[in-house]
């Protein structure tokens, strides 16, 4: 079956260690109720309280005024909403009603608001808006859509808890009507901003934004298509809007949502060879775009703007003409941006979704962070959340909280397993227990003095608990006096001063994570030497403790208090029972300079999260595709029972087969040729095909296994292989998409694996051919082979076999001439050239006397040496010539017609100055058939002028399996005369069909 078949959307080069943990948090799945008592959740309080400053907030210093609309969208907002997630963790209220004392400090400085001057700033834009107005020392009036939305979130999001509540507190219910009566307000005034157009055939929606700040009310406002940014946040706003009930006729929501995400679709693009999407920072439609020729990227910050947008979309369900507007594939893809373009495995990132690191100077350096709506993203594909394990150890005391706003993310930095689901070994140290089941090593096994240990607790009011990671108590490993480090047990991975827990294992865990934090301190004086260290890993219990993982380390060269660090070890236990994991450091020392290894918030968990290629319980097709296969009919052909309904095309000088649970196309010895017109298998000479139906909005994915070989390879692309779908509801059988791959110079791909997602490109409740198959590259025998191992189709339903009635004048699938010529009489089978893109397959016989050309639609072969040449047989004895061979079957019609002109440079003597001729060559015997060679000559002049010709073969062709064309001309003259044939517009009529 196909296995994890939109995985290869998902992953990319991501860092190796998997660094923090996450579970999906809803009022129907809640927390385990130990994980509300343990430390993490008094550690987040904590940093939330160091992230929002409610005297920074009042005053929004760095500005001249309070109440700046930036800084109030980019710094306070999303702590703001922190908030609202640590309601949603514990459905605790009083979290929603400190919010509100927050919110009401933002709400306080709406720029409508009698007393925050000035008033009328408004005025400005000649609008009437509503909202907070941008205060900086250059522009003491201004606004800004962008930071309105931004704000507004949060207060919806308000809105949302306080509405989820059985019985919301009236205070709270209060709060929550007069900011959704305001956000109303604001959202129906921004109106006047909303706009639309038509672009690339459909209409997008936008908002409009001023061409610079206006700082005079004199200066007239100047208005102009935002960038997605601006106009994708006030997306998200409507989305809250909607699921507030707030959609109807008058606020038209979902229409604004659904034309604003139009935009940004239109706009996103895949480069050649990648999976992940790139976008503008201003859209394509807009006028900065189209008159500068502003095409930069979107940046890393601002598109996380954009993310949260696309995320909502998805969720919410919004769709556009039957299909979803951000499908599973388009959420893969933005993954792939983070991973692929903005991640660059170290502090930095990329600063532009292209990958760009810096524009300006001002953004040069290490950024140090992840966007929080791009951690978003971590729910479909977990190691998104490694990327932003930096959070947690290169930045400051409210990093986290920034982090963990996700909108129902649960976040934690290293040293946490998830909290559901998955049973987990705990060990938060909070109470007087003693070690919950961890032991030490100790003298019986080292044989020295080694490991005292003891377990250190505060009561609830003790300040001290601040130095035990904010809790209320750890375990200290330490030691003792006149030690040494001889102690270097295998049992515990020659670690002197250790704790560990011995793990049996039912069946093969997903994954097992150690996880803490520890800090190791000595009194040791020494700054040359590695004082302070700590490794955690896991060993193999069954095989003499031999380590399963490398170890992580941690060393702090010349200091004696490493202070706490969170650490994370993962391991794939696969055929393992046994297995001990541990946590502990050597003696760096000779001498005892009474080192010690402080623990906390030990875990050892079963981790179930997206994107581990394990499709937990608890994950669904929608929440993780990356792990659990869609309800999707997947549909697997081994073909060891033949066929399984697929079928080929009836060309003459190939055979088709089922050998040894393989579909088999080979060249026969007679030969094939390259240039058949096949509509319904989409030009491929060499091919299988079936029909399918496309009946829901899944992915659709197609996977198999090919060989595709030949007995030459002297040149040109020799093997190739193409998956194609093809409509076959019309009778020209368009083709839908067509993916191929070449091997040049190669006379065999080998077992060459293909994958490719169609899903974009195939409708709902349509028809459709999937044909696998190559071309014959070669307009001689080269004994091309195609063989088809495999096939697995994702989101496509088999169509029941055709019914066949022969006289009701309807040509059905499975009917053809032979089986019933009343429903399907033949048709003449015509292949014709313009050469707008090429020779397309009329080859020469090229010499070092004659020159060959193709341009501007025609092709052109001259004389360009004195002297004749030998007449080749093979082109019918023309010494200029160009030649395509053609499948004929003996059907009485063989024509072939098309213009020619023909040139000299001198016309002095009764010679055949110009002339040119139309021949056929028998393909298999390389002899011209008698009769057919037809020419035309112009004594005495140089120019022929463009001519017309038409020579009807039918009779003469009799008989004749593959058939070569030939148009060319005979060397007239021993001396160069610069002879010259030019043939354009070219049928050829070979058979019927």
């Amino acid at each position: 079956m196909l296995k994890k078949i939109i995985v290869f959307f998902f992953l990319s080069a991501l860092s190796a260690s998997n660094q923090i943990a996450y579970s999906r948090i809803t009022h129907e799945n809640p927390v385990k109720t130990e994980t509300l008592t343990s430390n993490r959740l008094y550690q987040n309080w904590l940093e939330w309280q160091r992230g929002f400053d409610l005297a920074e907030l009042e005053t929004s210093k760095n500005w001249t005024k309070p109440g700046n609309a930036a800084h109030f969208a980019w710094t306070q907002a999303s702590n703001v909403r922190s908030f609202g997630e640590i309601y949603e963790v514990t459905g605790d209220v009083d979290w929603l009603e400190r919010m509100a004392e927050e919110l009401d400090v933002i709400f306080a400085y709406r720029g409508d608001v009698a007393g925050n001057t000035p008033v009328d700033y408004f005025t400005c834009y000649g609008l009437t808006l509503y909202g907070w107005k941008e205060v900086t020392p250059t522009s003491p009036a201004s606004y800004s859509a962008v930071h309105q939305g931004m704000i507004l979130i949060a207060f919806l999001e308000y809105v949302k808890h306080v509405r989820s509540l059985d019985h919301a507190p009236q205070v709270l219910e209060t709060k929550a009507n007069a900011y959704e009566a305001y956000a109303v307000q604001v959202m129906s005034a921004l109106d006047q901003l909303y706009s639309f157009k038509q672009h690339a055939g459909k209409t997008v929606g936008y908002y409009k934004a001023t061409k610079v700040r206006k700082t005079p009310c004199s200066d007239p406002p100047e208005f102009r298509v935002g960038p997605h940014n601006q106009t994708l946040v006030m997306g998200t706003v409507l989305d809250l809007l909607v699921q507030l009930g707030l959609d109807n006729d008058q606020n038209d929501y979902e229409t604004k949502i659904v034309e604003i995400a139009r935009g940004l679709k239109l706009d996103l693009t895949i480069p050649n060879g990648a999976n992940h999407y790139e976008w503008p920072y201003w859209p394509s439609f807009s006028e900065v775009y189209q008159e500068n020729g502003d095409d930069k990227a979107e940046d890393i910050s601002h598109g996380a703007l954009d993310i949260e947008f696309v995320v909502a979309v998805h969720q919410s369900g919004y769709s556009d003409g039957g299909s979803k507007l951000f499908s599973t594939t388009d959420i893969g893809r933005f993954v792939a941006t983070m991973t692929d373009r903005l991640n660059r495995g170290d502090e930095n990132f990329a600063f532009r979704v292209n990958g760009q690191l810096t524009t300006y100077a001002k953004n040069q350096g290490k950024i140090n962070s992840i966007r929080p709506a791009w951690a978003l993203l971590g729910q479909y594909h977990r190691p998104i959340l490694d990327i932003g394990d930096r959070r947690c150890t290169n930045n400051g005391s409210h990093a986290n909280a920034t982090l963990l706003r996700l909108g129902g993310l649960e976040l934690s930095c290293p040293g946490w397993c998830p909290s559901s689901p998955g049973t987990a070994v705990h060990a938060t140290f909070n109470s007087q227990t003693a070690s919950n089941g961890w032991q030490k090593s100790n003298s019986a096994i080292c044989n020295d003095n080694y490991g005292s240990m003891h377990h250190i607790y505060y009561s609830d009011d003790d300040p001290a608990r601040l130095e035990a990671r904010d809790g209320k108590g750890y375990f200290e490993i330490f030691e003792q006096e006149n030690s040494d480090h001889t102690c270097n047990s295998q049992e515990f991975g020659s670690k002197d001063l250790a704790l560990y827990r011995d793990i049996s294992l039912v069946g093969d865990e997903p994954l097992i994570e150690l996880a803490g934090f520890s800090r190791s301190k000595s009194t040791a004086t020494s700054t040359t030497s590695a004082v302070t260290n700590r490794s955690a890993f896991f060993l193999d219990s069954d095989n003499s403790y031999s380590a399963l993982t490398s170890t992580q380390d941690l060393n702090f060269v010349g200091i004696q208090d490493s202070f706490w660090q969170p650490f994370n070890v993962f391991l794939k236990p696969v055929g393992k029972t046994e297995i001990r994991a541990v946590v502990g450091m050597r003696d760096s020392w000779g001498s005892n300079h009474n080192q010690s290894l402080l623990l906390d918030e030990l875990m050892i968990c079963s981790t179930e999260y997206c994107g581990n290629d394990f499709c937990a319980s608890h994950e669904t097709p929608e929440s993780c595709p990356t792990d659990c296969q869609l309800n999707w009919n997947v549909l697997g052909y081994d073909f060891q029972g033949g066929t399984q309904g697929w079928s080929s095309a009836d060309i003459d000088g190939y055979s088709y087969s089922n050998v040894n649970g393989a579909l088999l196309a080979e060249e026969n010895a007679q030969g094939g040729t390259h240039n058949l017109d096949l509509f319904e298998t989409a030009g491929l000479e060499l091919a299988w095909h079936k029909d399918f139906e496309r009946q829901s909005d899944v992915p659709v994915v197609l996977k198999g296994q090919v060989v595709v070989s030949t007995a030459n390879a002297n040149f040109g692309p020799v093997n190739n292989i193409c998956v194609a779908v093809v409509d076959p509801s019309l009778s020209s059988y368009p083709v839908v998409v067509k993916r191929c791959q070449k091997w040049i110079n190669t006379t065999s791909s080998g077992e060459h694996e293909f994958e490719y997602d169609f899903t974009e490109e195939l409708s709902n409740n349509q028809l459709y051919r999937i044909v696998i198959g190559t071309f014959d590259s070669w307009g001689a025998f080269k004994g091309q082979t195609l063989e088809i191992n495999s096939v697995e189709i994702a989101g496509l339903t088999e169509l029941d076999p055709p019914t066949v009635t022969c006289g009701n004048n309807i040509c059905e699938t499975g009917e053809n001439s032979q089986i019933c010529s009343v429903d399907c009489p033949l048709q003449p089978r015509i292949s014709s050239f313009d050469f707008s893109n090429g020779s397309q397959g009329w080859l020469n016989t090229s010499s070092n006397l004659y020159q060959y050309t193709v341009a501007n639609g025609k092709l052109v072969g001259e004389e360009v040496s004195s002297g004749l040449d030998p007449n080749p047989p093979e082109a019918a004895d023309l010494d200029i010539n160009w030649y395509r061979d053609f499948d004929y079957g003996g059907q009485d019609n063989f024509r072939v017609s098309g213009q020619v002109r023909v040139f000299s440079n001198n016309s002095t003597t009764s010679a055949k100055t110009t002339r040119y001729c139309v021949a056929l060559v028998a393909v298999d015997t390389n002899t011209m058939i008698p009769g057919t060679k037809e020419c035309e000559h112009w004594p005495m002049t140089t120019d022929s002028g463009l001519q017309p010709f038409s020579f009807d073969y039918s009779a003469l062709a009799q008989g004749q399996g593959r058939v070569r064309v030939v148009i060319g001309m005979p060397d007239s003259w021993s001396a160069n005369r610069e002879q010259k044939i030019e043939i354009m517009s070219i049928e050829v009529i070979h058979g019927m069909e």
